[in-house]
């Protein structure tokens, strides 16, 4: 790995080409950030040239926030864009994690982060965890699929498979929540590890586990 790169870099790691100025883009578990007395997870991204000239790392999102970010992607864009997406929140405060969306443009520079969902929108697992999806790119869109669960049955839950679309921009505006299937259980986890992939052809399938 890169020079300088947490040894946190190989529990996480994600990357997208960027075929503008022929570098891969990656996104990484940082090494832990303390703050006020206390470690806080972070996710940070560098460059890494085909040659294998790698860049300097920088946080994402977060520093100096007694937040924890992890749970990271990163996603090819329009016009030089990489799309990260990952777990955490905006400020510091009460509650559970949300997902966070923040592009990178061409020349590097961060743009806005956005709240795409937060906990209300996620609901929790049996051990209450939000369920976090593997986003994909569909064209010049960004699908983010993710579960919706009610969290412990009793003694049925009603758990959804939902996605996010927005077109890639700097800033993208995503469209409400869509429902891809309903699923009723009688278990705590109930669906399970969301993906987006596509075919040939362009069209976008949306694949989940559940119990």
């Amino acid at each position: 790995i890169g020079a300088g790169l947490s040894a946190e870099f190989l529990l996480s790691f994600d990357l997208a080409w960027r075929a503008a100025d022929a570098k891969f883009i990656v996104i990484y578990q940082d090494a832990d950030e303390t703050v006020i007395g206390l470690p806080w997870d972070r996710v940070s991204w560098v460059s890494c040239t085909d040659a294998g000239t790698w860049g300097t790392g920088a946080y994402v999102y977060g520093g100096g926030l007694a937040v924890d970010y992890n749970f990271s992607y990163a996603l090819s864009g329009t016009s030089g864009r990489t799309h990260f997406i990952f777990d955490g929140k905006l400020t510091a405060g009460a509650g559970h994690q949300g997902v966070i969306h923040r592009s990178l443009n061409s020349s590097d520079t961060l743009q806005t982060a956005q709240l795409i969902l937060d906990e209300t929108q996620l609901g929790l697992d049996g051990l209450g965890f939000v369920t976090e999806g593997r986003p994909k790119i569909v064209g010049t869109e960004v699908l983010y699929p993710y579960g919706q669960i009610a969290g412990n049955p009793s003694p049925y839950k009603t758990d959804y498979v939902k996605v996010l679309r927005a077109g890639s921009a700097d800033t993208p505006t995503w469209n409400a929540p869509q429902t891809v299937a309903t699923v009723v259980n009688d278990v705590a986890n109930g669906v399970r590890n969301t993906e987006a992939d596509t075919d040939d052809a362009g069209n976008a399938y949306i694949i989940w586990g559940q119990n």
